[in-house]
């Protein structure tokens, strides 16, 4: 993450078909574009909803001719990234190395839904694999939380809001310990059917979601 340095952030080499690039954060050092788009075969590839930053907008892209492409034409002549914003993420802390998004982010709620993604795959040429592929993906972000913790996804690899901290803090203290657990007993006596209390995933609220809670917080 040092500014002036480093490599594209992707690299697509020229024998590569149907690749998909969505819902990321994508951050250049500056020395390189975004994207480096090598293939030859350049309608199996699409980009979009995605966070692009670190380089000027008017280099995102070069392809094999070694052309540049700024995002507008990126846009206009290779229909990626309509979505994607070109904007700061708005990490955590960079200088502390926290890449999580914070509450101001532009990737917060901004993910395409899978159904959207299927979409984009489905009008690639060669894309049945990534199709199969596609389907058997579990929707947990980098650590495990299940997407998506707010009103849609997060584009990134964290979704913001998913840590059994946040989830779960049924007292309100800002940390997670036994007194949610006791908490979310008496709630779940008064209201068992919010969802919000169904911590195994199971589809009902009971003492097996005490359980879930409790392994949470020792582990």
């Amino acid at each position: 993450f040092r500014s002036r340095a480093g490599r594209a952030v992707v690299n697509i080499q020229s024998t590569s078909k149907a690749v998909v690039i969505a819902n990321n954060i994508l951050v250049s050092g500056g020395a390189e574009p975004v994207f480096q788009n090598w293939t030859d075969y350049p309608s199996s590839v699409l980009s979009d909803y995605n966070v692009l930053w670190g380089t000027d907008s008017a280099g995102v892209a070069t392809v094999s001719s070694n052309q540049t492409y700024s995002l507008a034409d990126w846009r206009n002549y290779r229909k990626s990234d309509i979505h994607s914003f070109m904007t700061d993420p708005l990490f955590v802390s960079t200088a502390d190395f926290q890449f999580s998004p914070s509450e101001l982010s532009p990737a917060v709620n901004s993910a395409a839904p899978l159904d959207s993604v299927r979409t984009m795959v489905a009008a690639l040429d060669s894309s049945d694999w990534l199709l199969t592929r596609l389907d058997s993906l579990e929707n947990d972000d980098l650590n495990g939380n299940n997407r998506p913790a707010g009103d849609a996804a997060d584009m990134g690899a964290i979704e913001l809001g998913a840590d059994p901290q946040s989830l779960y803090d049924f007292n309100g203290d800002g940390r997670l310990g036994v007194a949610d657990a006791l908490v979310l007993l008496l709630k779940g006596l008064r209201a068992p059917q919010q969802q919000e209390y169904d911590i195994n995933g199971d589809g009902s609220w009971g003492a097996a979601d005490i359980v879930a809670l409790l392994k949470l917080i020792i582990t």
